[in-house]
């Protein structure tokens, strides 16, 4: 037992009982009647008491004040000893009516930024720094020698150990992730970023994921260093699984990479060391604190809370379909890919069946006015592309799970209009996702080049973007997009219960301006949902799904082009020959048309996935005869340029990423059926390039969109198409777990950026009026009070109509009960 403390505590300090609890757990919880009290005031005590009941000190409100516990021994009752009578004529009757008025109040607040990445400017200009402490990272010191890029699977590393004044460093071990920053900017004596590893703003370049599939110790052995393993304490040699850049003279040599003539390793790059997952493995594993200490219970030591944070959030990519070019027969199918355990996520936000739900968004296709859906994404022409919930192939989904105890994001995210709140404090434009090692293809904005003297326009979209990086908002500074679209909801078909309203969500947005909309209409790209009730992000854009998964090899995305069927030889490319579609109409009705490609590197680095937008062509229309296959590119390409461009440095580039080969895969199948992964067939078109192209040389942006920008599928060359192999470019694993080690689509569990968000909590509070008229409560019971003295209140009982006690409230002194008053009672759930 202790007293309230007066200077701290409010007027009433209230307390739930026991009793209370207890009626609350049975669903019971119903105030209905009060008492006043006195039973902590001694009238007579001191001839100057009443001047100085001030200084009389109160018992704090106690939770056994009443106890019905169901064991004997430990009923209590704690009751208002001296209660106040209503009148003097009526000193038996002490209850008294309360009046409702339960509250609602809504509280914000900041959540502290969490992710990988320091947002502060750094060195070097960057804008975005890796943080590389032991809180993020294994180890940010060993670094990738431009000389030892000579393809295959296994790689060398160099330790900057010698220059780190430490006398130990972290040696990779199997399962582990590894990140590689292909700048080549850093010689092999390479500084140890044990604090921040810049992602320079400027230097728009290459970052590739590998995860080690055996460890590595301080050993030094050359038959450990033959099959895999450490050469010296300073250099490893390790599977990672996946192909590696190949810039050896058989590639290209020194006329390709502008860093590959020396032989020794003079240029090295920077690598990152990140934990194998789950979450729990590492970064949680410290959680949770419990809230009870081991002697808490025999009260030998006090309660401790746990404030233990993880600083990152989760992000797992659920693949519902096999990615094109896989083979199931030989490799492993979407049964095998990471994260499948959250699929009934994908089907419960509305991306999986198309009967399940209806989504208030409605936005219909373009070209397709009958297809509707609520995600959608924008092609190279700025036309809507409506994607069905059974034609989304895969999300991303970031998620806050871990072992902590406290809730850091409150009971939702913040999502009120801007200019609406005290400070800015809980407006929408206040939540924003960077992800600062993205090149994103809608990207228009950026800084002056650096090189003066290339001109340069960073809205061309056609490879001379120098900045990396962007960042997403459901609010996006510069448009009106969260107003004039405002909350949207994904209500039940089957259950209309859940439907007023439904699941909540607001659309995901980039800061771009949509190329041909302007003024009142223009509008950014959309790219995903904020569900701020379940504290969660989607990625519904399946070509930034494909960026953030490891393992498409692809730091970049890349556009959705517009596909037509058009009259062969109509524009005087392969002659006149049969067509590509030849079935009658009434066939052709009932078949559908698959269309993406893959732009493919030759030399140096490695080929990333290919376009991850299925382009459908629904019901084929052949009642003009039969059809060639037209698809056309806008300038959407903002980074495909050839390594040794010089628009974003003085110097050699190695900025962006290149690609020699343009193949358009295909498929067609039986109308509403989706395309089988092993039935894709690709279509050389590089001959097609236009502009000032060379085969065999770096395609550049502008020449890949010269003139109509279109390339054809025709009778004259799908004659001679194979079927795609992703196996070709991307180390798949093999199927029936036979490379059960092996990085699959969806393996990863982290998200490798930076989220924001203002939070808010929603404070229901039970609120009763204790009314007192002038002639009530004017008298005492209590034995010390005489008719000279004014009554002085100490506590108020709230009962309900069993006259149990629920709650009791105590105020900080005695108050004098004088004319008509009234107290609120509150009680916060």
């Amino acid at each position: 037992m202790s007293y309230l403390i007066k200077s701290t505590s409010g007027l009433i300090a209230v307390r739930l009982t026991d009793a209370g609890r207890k009626r609350l757990s049975q669903g019971q919880l119903n105030f209905s009647l009060f008492q006043l009290g006195d039973s902590e005031m001694c009238y007579d005590c001191y001839t100057n008491s009443l001047p100085q009941s001030s200084g009389i000190n109160i018992l704090r409100p106690e939770y056994n004040a009443q106890n019905i516990s169901n064991s004997a021994n430990e009923r209590n009752k704690a009751h208002v000893k001296y209660p106040v009578p209503i009148t003097a004529q009526q000193s038996g009757s002490t209850y008294g009516l309360l009046t409702p008025a339960h509250a609602e109040t809504t509280v914000y607040n900041r959540a502290k930024t969490r992710g990988f990445f320091s947002s502060t400017t750094t060195t070097e200009g960057s804008e975005y720094s890796a943080f590389t402490n032991s809180t993020y990272v294994h180890s940010s010191n060993w670094c990738f020698p431009v000389s030892a890029m000579t393809g295959g699977t296994y790689i060398t590393l160099l330790s900057g150990v010698t220059n780190c004044n430490d006398s130990s460093t972290y040696y990779p071990q199997p399962g582990d992730f590894l990140l590689v920053q292909y700048d080549g900017l850093f010689s092999a004596n390479t500084p140890c970023w044990d604090s921040m590893l810049p992602f320079d703003i400027t230097q728009a370049n290459p970052y590739l994921w590998y995860q080690f599939m055996s460890g590595a110790t301080s050993a030094n052995t050359a038959s450990e260093f033959a099959s895999g393993g450490n050469l010296t304490g300073t250099q490893i040699y390790l599977p990672v699984g996946d192909y590696l850049p190949n810039w050896a003279s058989t590639a290209g040599g020194s006329g390709v990479h502008p860093y590959s003539a020396s032989v020794n390793s003079i240029f090295c790059v920077n690598t990152l060391i990140i934990p194998s997952g789950p979450m729990s493995n590492y970064y949680g594993a410290t959680t949770p604190v419990p809230y009870w200490s081991p002697g808490s219970l025999t009260f030998e030591n006090n309660c401790d809370i746990s404030v233990a944070d993880v600083s990152m959030w989760n992000m797992n990519i659920n693949w519902t379909e096999t990615v094109a070019g896989a083979d199931t027969s030989t490799y492993g199918s979407v049964d095998t890919y990471g994260s499948s355990g959250y699929c009934g996520t994908k089907e419960y936000l509305g991306y999986n069946s198309n009967s399940g739900q209806f989504d208030t968004t409605q936005q219909p296709d373009d070209y397709y006015p009958s297809i509707i859906s609520g995600t959608y994404i924008r092609d190279s022409f700025s036309k809507v592309r409506a994607v069905l919930p059974e034609d989304q192939k895969c999300i991303a989904i970031l998620h806050y799970t871990n072992q902590t105890i406290s809730n850091f994001y409150g009971e939702k995210f913040a999502m009120e209009v801007a200019g609406t709140q005290l400070n800015g404090y809980g407006e929408a434009k206040n939540f924003k996702i960077c992800i600062p090692w993205l090149m994103w293809h809608k990207k228009i904005t950026a800084s002056a080049a650096i090189n003066a003297s290339v001109p340069y326009d960073p809205s061309t979209g056609l490879g001379d973007q120098c900045e990396i990086g962007q960042c997403f908002w459901v609010d996006p500074p510069g448009f009106n997009v969260f107003n004039e679209v405002g909350v949207q909801y994904i209500q039940s078909n089957p259950n209309p219960d859940m439907n007023d309203p439904g699941l909540r969500y607001y659309h995901l947005w980039d800061n771009n301006p949509v190329q041909n909309l302007t003024g009142e209409n223009s509008k950014p790209n959309r790219v995903g949902k904020v569900w701020p009730d379940f504290k969660i992000i989607t990625f519904d854009d399946e070509e930034i799904c494909a960026a953030l998964d490891m393992k498409s090899r692809r730091n970049w995305t890349l556009p959705m082009p517009k596909v037509e069927l058009i009259e062969p030889g109509i524009n005087c490319v392969g002659g006149t020959l049969g067509g590509v579609i030849t079935d009658p109409p009434m066939i052709a009705a009932q078949k559908q048309l698959y269309v993406t490609y893959q732009l493919q590197n030759l030399s140096g680095m490695t080929t990333g996935l290919h376009c991850n937008y299925y382009n459908i062509m629904r019901g084929l229309d052949t009642t003009m005869g039969n059809r060639d296959i037209s698809v056309q590119f806008g300038a959407e390409f903002p980074y495909l340029r050839p390594i040794t461009m010089t628009a974003c440095t003085t110097s050699m580039s190695g900025t962006g990423w290149q690609a020699h080969t343009l193949k358009i895969l295909y498929q067609i199948t039986a109308l509403g059926d989706r395309p089988s992964p092993d039935q894709w067939l690709d279509v050389d078109v590089t001959n097609q390039i236009g502009g000032t192209h060379t085969i065999g040389l770096p395609i550049e942006a502008k020449n890949l969109v010269t003139g109509t920008g279109s390339y054809i599928l025709g009778e004259w060359n799908t004659s001679a198409a194979t079927y795609y192999n992703l196996h070709d470019y991307i180390n798949i694993p093999l199927n029936n777990s036979q490379e059960p080690n092996l990085l699959q689509f969806g393996d990863g569990y982290f998200f490798f950026g930076n989220l924001n968000s203002d939070i808010m909590a929603t404070i229901y509070e039970m609120r009763y009026h204790v009314t007192l008229n002038s002639s009530q409560f004017v008298t005492s019971l209590n034995p010390t009070w005489s008719s000279t003295n004014k009554v002085r209140v100490t506590e108020i009982g709230l009962f309900d109509n069993n006259k149990d006690l629920l709650a009791i409230g105590k105020l900080k002194s005695p108050q004098t009960r004088i004319g008509s008053q009234q107290y609120v009672i509150k009680v916060d759930f």
